[in-house]
């Protein structure tokens, strides 16, 4: 049988023959918010700096980008910082030099970002059969789909329980584990997610029962096919983000929606 979406993804971004490795410059086939404004980067400088004046002004501040692609958002936020003589630390790290999930614990006080990079990282695909069990999804390399075996998952059964049958699931449990690994990196400040997201109240409604994994190849929308010529993304799952952050004992996020005629989301967890 074919790999599982999850399997076939990860060979497909982050294999030897994967998207990010044999793609050095991914701006040719997708653009995030910060490549196309510097209003992205005004607005995480605004909250990185708000959370450092609440930390009482520390002398050592860092400001890590995981996922950083061009890394337009750190030299935007150096530039910020010499602007408002600051010394901060900015760095980047960035596939496939750095497998952000394995990111090492940093200490001290910062802020670490996550834009539009959970959304990229690989997750079980699953679908309700007609008896509203819960089936994996596999995949082959031409991105055709079979079904596989019946499994239960508590991720489902908490964040996206059973609607109609045929209905699709993307089972964020890997985004949970990142972002749990990434509010880990610093002692104190803040961590910032801003991606493609779905909400409880809309998952629970169905709006998202067609499932939402896309392909981008070349700068279009496409049918996701992991083959490595194309990005995958799928929407990250806001709600069970908090919830991690719940479990380690830090203070209560805050998620914005900007644009009430977009997924995009914010998130906002102090450490």
């Amino acid at each position: 049988m074919s790999p599982t979406w999850r399997d076939a993804w990860e060979s497909a971004h982050y294999g030897p023959n994967g998207f990010y490795r044999s793609h050095p410059n991914p701006v040719n086939h997708f653009r995030t918010s910060v490549m196309e404004s510097a209003e992205t980067s005004s607005k995480i400088f605004d909250i990185a700096l708000w959370h450092y004046q609440q930390l009482g002004s520390p002398d050592s501040f860092t400001v890590l980008d995981c996922g950083s692609g061009t890394g337009d958002l750190v030299r935007d936020l150096q530039e910020l910082c010499n602007h408002h003589n600051l010394n901060w630390k900015a760095q980047s790290l960035n596939f496939p030099d750095t497998d952000i999930r394995e990111i090492a614990r940093l200490g001290g006080a910062g802020m670490v970002i996550a834009h539009e990079l959970l959304d990229d990282i690989p997750m079980v695909i699953a679908e309700f059969n007609d008896d509203l069990q819960l089936v994996t999804v596999h995949v082959d390399s031409d991105g055709a789909e079979t079904l596989g075996e019946v499994f239960e998952s508590e991720w489902v059964d908490m964040w996206w329980p059973a609607t109609v049958a045929g209905a699709r699931r993307e089972i964020g449990s890997t985004r949970d584990v990142t972002w749990k690994r990434l509010l880990e990196v610093f002692d104190s400040g803040c961590a910032v997610m801003a991606d493609y997201c779905s909400t409880q109240i809309d998952r629970t409604r169905g709006v998202f029962d067609a499932g939402t994994l896309t392909g981008y190849y070349k700068g279009r929308l496409t049918r996701p096919i992991p083959n490595g010529d194309m990005n995958i993304t799928a929407h990250v799952c806001v709600e069970s983000l908090t919830h991690v952050g719940q479990l380690m004992n830090k203070p209560a996020a805050v998620i914005t929606r900007p644009d009430p005629h977009s997924d995009f989301h914010w998130l906002v967890q102090p450490l």
